[in-house]
């Protein structure tokens, strides 16, 4: 009843993620005038209309569907200034050719017979260009760049706006809100959960990393931004989970479990107590608790607690409890085997409170209070 109590309460918090809708399509804004070219960001595998493709309710790692306005005009603007952005067939030269015939083009000017050939060998370069450029981008959440997490879908073909939006493009990439595997990275998105949570509400945009350059070339953003400008931009404040909440629901339920059988073992069984197998002990009896075996279950539901916990909210499992923890348990364990050989031989004792340890002598007793008395280990 406490599993499915705790379940309830993480899936009521996030009920909006898993109750199905078509929550309209993704916002859009006049890109040109607002210097704003990420529009929206949508949680799960969604197509260019913002409907969702493809949803899985228990998946370790969350898609985000990142929608992009005008991208090619945004990547032309950044080879001009950034050389190293361009592909081995496109040079400056022909980037600046490209413009030039292009503007002719929108001026209504007939373009001559060599120029039409020109635009055409040179177009056919900037489209493969950016198609190749949606595959380089990466995520950027309250200011990171990730490079390390790629998109896993950037290849849907882009859409062309109308009317209002007649002359803008429209495209969209997805990435997996997984866990970096570089350890920067990594202690970066940790870093970015101690901040602002599971639950991230911080500014999302993307960025195009570039080999040789101390930062990577950041793409303007409507979502959860901080100023806004031109006519019909709107800010679009999305919150999206960075550890799925039924990973969360799973780390409560191992918890709750391990504590439960902990406690089940305690009081509806004899596991915890010496093995003294009941002889000589009268009916209704129990033999006193052992110290071992209550001390490894102790340390059982620390581990278990401490790497749920971790794992629910890092969204990673590698590296996560020092490497001490087996030996503590090994020790734990093998102190548990040695005095339950020991308990075998002893005569069997009646347990009058939670007395983990007792000791069959006045001399021993004494003993064990000098010793905790100048501060050492018992």
């Amino acid at each position: 009843m406490v599993a499915l109590i705790a379940v309830g309460l993480i899936w009521w918090r996030h009920r909006d993620l898993y109750l199905a809708g078509d929550k309209g399509p993704p916002n859009r804004a006049r890109s040109y005038g607002s210097g704003r070219y990420v529009s929206d960001i949508r949680l799960g595998w969604c197509n260019n209309d913002g409907k969702v493709i493809a949803h899985n309710f228990f998946t370790d790692s969350l898609s985000v569907t990142v929608f992009l306005q005008n991208f090619d005009g945004w990547l032309l603007a950044q080879g001009h200034n950034e050389p190293r952005l361009l592909p081995s067939d496109l040079n400056s030269e022909e980037l600046k050719r490209y413009d030039s015939l292009r503007d002719l083009q929108h001026a209504s000017t007939k373009l001559a017979q060599e120029q039409e050939l020109q635009l055409q060998a040179l177009q056919s370069k900037i489209n493969h260009w950016i198609i190749q450029e949606r595959s380089n981008l990466r995520l950027m959440i309250a200011g990171h760049v990730f490079a390390t997490i790629p998109p896993f879908d950037a290849t849907a073909p882009p859409t062309y706006g109308t009317g209002e939006f007649d002359g803008e493009t429209y495209n969209r990439v997805v990435f997996h809100l997984e866990a970096p595997k570089d350890p920067d990275e990594l202690e970066t998105w940790r870093s970015i959960i101690r901040a602002v949570g599971t639950d991230c509400g911080a500014q999302i945009s993307v960025a195009r990393p570039i080999a040789g350059r101390t930062d990577a070339l950041r793409m303007p953003s409507l979502v959860n931004a901080d100023a806004i400008y031109g006519v019909g931009a709107m800010s679009i404040q999305r919150r999206f989970p960075l550890v799925p909440p039924m990973r969360q629901a799973a780390a409560a339920i191992a918890v709750i479990f391990t504590v439960a059988a902990i406690v089940s073992a305690a009081v509806g069984t004899r596991a915890l107590r010496e093995d003294g197998r009941g002889c000589g002990l009268a009916k209704g009896e129990e033999p006193p608790w052992s110290l071992a075996r209550v001390v490894f279950a102790w340390w059982i539901t620390i581990c278990v607690g401490s790497f749920a916990y971790l794992w629910a909210l890092m969204g990673e499992h590698r590296n996560i409890l020092s490497k001490t923890v087996p030996l503590l348990l090994g020790i734990q364990g093998t102190t548990m085997v040695i005095s339950a050989g020991f308990a075998r031989s002893q005569a069997a004792r009646v347990s009058q409170v939670f007395s983990m340890i007792s000791f069959p002598s006045e001399a021993n007793r004494k003993f064990l209070v000098f010793r905790c008395s100048y501060g050492t280990s018992c």
